[in-house]
């Protein structure tokens, strides 16, 4: 028998309740006038008279059934139509609703399975699908250890991957503990940069930041050539300071503000400053700051139990519960801020401020113009570093997020997405850089003027160990030079003869030795400031105990003379020997 054919693509018609007949390939529908003129003869023509009244489903003889149906939606599945795959399916579902191959082509649709073997590649475990429940309940006994077979495939797929990724992180977390003995050995700020040497001196290079209206009484450059016995340098907007080994601290540069009052600083265990505040946090975890006080900023001398301090507009500090204490600028961002919970760092910029959990989620607070807070979905973060407009956060898997100004440009966006195996990241205004595992360096130019390729060429960048990005970029090798670019001016960065340690490997030894030498040098200079004092104390005893032999040899002989003087004139004389026993008397009690 001939079967009805649908006029739009060819495919077989079935019959529906209502006299509708319906096409099995692309779902179009034909009326029971439509049928009536159109059925062809089966085993001849067939007349049709009168309204066809159907109940039930309609079988026209060669129309498709469960077997076909089920054929044309895995050939669906092969062509990646998952609609037309599952409408088949549906279909067969619709005739028997306890077909297991069924279920197992909406499992492929489900899964995006271009055929039931493909099922043991998928992204996610099958025991968790309804239809993988319905093909154990209702399909057969081989069909069942084949899809169980398919379910522990990528069981063991995943795990594999799991593994996999537990141990890059694994191998990340390695690579930045290796690489956190240098942390801060460069630091930038502006166009200026600082080298911290293994030794306990500082190099400084950079333009004439100093050269303004201010030029006539101000000095021009950064000087720390007499800086010695340096454990850490910090920069602020035309000033640094160093930490030095016996807690004490030094500055030099801009000090209109009092910037780099720190002569008096004792028991200093770390330091940090801002475009005009210097902060320092003593060992007994008390702060004390110095400089602007414009917004509050130097409002510490309450702080208690402070385990790590960092500036921004504002001065923060980092309490051993894991909280944060924020000087009072602005009461509805201190109290955000105070909320913050299980805190392990805090970045603060000039518009908003960046807290890092310890379950790796992100907090943020203050301005939101460019959404540089929209932190909220961030998870697995190590990480983070903030510019004024944007805020960075680098994940465990070595991968990088970012929000803020321009970031929904999709030359901006989609430039740093691609980021694998990131150790560290560095952030400002002008651009973002990512320490890649292997010691090369990836970076971004933020500039608004950039639609195409912000991406910046630094394929000569090999065995780089430390970051640090304002308006140029900077790069420290493993054997201690010093690399830079973008932005570096007519040579006024040239570090091209810094040398700042002999190698990673001995980095620690070469500060341990040179620390020991410092402090050793300062021990024998205190010590022989002592024993000179000592010294300058025997003289003056000496020459005390001389001087009163000679006053009570003078005194007696006066007394002698005074018992002795007669005459009629000899009143004039009494009168001075008198006033000078008396003068003797009172150098005596001296």
């Amino acid at each position: 028998m001939a079967a009805l054919q649908c006029e739009i693509c060819g495919g077989k018609l079935i019959g529906k309740p209502g006299g509708v007949f319906e096409c099995d390939s692309c779902g179009m529908e034909y009326s029971t006038e439509w049928a009536k003129a159109k059925i062809q003869e089966i085993r001849g023509t067939v007349q049709v008279e009168g309204t066809v009244e159907v109940t039930g489903t309609v079988k026209v003889e060669g129309g498709a059934n469960k077997e076909s149906l089920l054929k044309r939606g895995y050939l669906l599945l092969e062509d990646s139509d998952w609609k037309g795959a599952d409408e088949c399916f549906d279909q067969v579902l619709n005739m028997d609703p306890e077909c297991a191959e069924a279920y197992v082509g909406k499992l492929c649709v489900e899964r995006r399975c271009r055929s039931e073997a493909e099922l043991g590649k998928s992204q996610r475990t099958l025991v968790d699908s309804g239809y993988y429940q319905k093909v154990l309940r209702f399909g057969g006994p081989e069909l069942r250890v084949r899809l169980e077979g398919y379910d522990r495939a990528v069981r063991a797929q995943l795990e594999a991957a799991a593994q996999a990724n537990r141990k890059k992180i694994n191998d990340l977390a390695s690579a930045r503990a290796a690489l956190s003995g240098v942390s801060g050995v460069i630091v930038t700020k502006g166009d200026y940069i600082l080298g911290l040497r293994a030794d306990g001196t500082v190099l400084s290079a950079g333009s004439d930041i100093l050269n303004d209206s201010f030029s006539d009484f101000l000095d021009t450059r950064f000087d720390v050539s007499g800086w010695s016995g340096i454990t850490a340098i910090s920069c602020g907007g035309k000033f640094a300071i160093g930490l030095r080994a016996d807690g004490t601290v030094v500055a030099t540069g801009w000090n209109l503000d009092g910037e780099c009052n720190v002569t008096k600083w004792t028991d200093i265990a770390s330091i940090a400053c801002s475009s005009y505040c210097t902060v320092g946090l003593k060992k007994d975890g008390t702060v004390v700051a110095t400089g602007s006080n414009s917004c509050c900023q130097c409002e510490v001398t309450d702080w208690k139990n402070i385990t790590a301090i960092s500036c921004g507009i504002d001065t923060f500090g980092l309490r051993t519960n894991g909280t944060v204490a924020v000087t009072k600028r602005n009461k509805y961002e201190e109290s955000e801020i105070e909320n913050w919970k299980n805190i392990v760092s805090v970045v603060g910029g000039t518009t908003h401020t960046v807290g890092l959990r310890a379950d790796g989620t992100v907090v943020a607070a203050e301005m939101d113009h460019d959404d540089q807070r929209e932190v909220s979905n961030w998870s697995d973060i190590v990480m983070v570093s903030c510019s004024d407009d944007r805020t960075v956060g680098l994940r465990a898997d070595g991968t990088v997020v970012a929000v803020g100004y321009d970031l929904w440009r999709p030359a901006l966006k989609n430039s740093f997405s691609g980021w694998k195996n990131i150790v560290s990241i560095a952030a400002s205004d002008s651009y973002l850089m990512g320490l890649k595992s292997d010691g090369t360096v990836l970076a971004v130019k933020w500039d608004e003027d950039e639609d195409e390729d912000v991406q910046m060429d630094l394929s000569n960048w090999t065995e780089i160990v430390a970051i640090s990005c304002d308006c140029c970029l900077v790069g420290l090798k493993a054997d201690g030079t010093v690399v830079t670019a973008g932005n570096t001016g007519e040579g006024q960065c040239d570090v091209s003869s810094w040398k700042l340690f002999g190698s990673l490997d001995t980095l620690e030894q070469e500060r341990e030795e040179a620390r020991e030498r410092w402090l050793e040098e300062q021990r024998r200079r205190q010590e022989e400031q002592h024993r000179q004092q000592e010294e300058a104390r025997r003289i003056q005893e000496e020459q005390r105990a001389q001087r009163r032999a000679a006053l009570e040899a003078e005194r007696t002989a006066l007394q002698n003379e005074l018992a002795n003087l007669k005459g009629l004139f000899s009143g004039k004389r009494r009168k001075e020997i008198e006033a000078r026993l008396a003068a003797i008397a009172k150098g005596l009690e001296e």
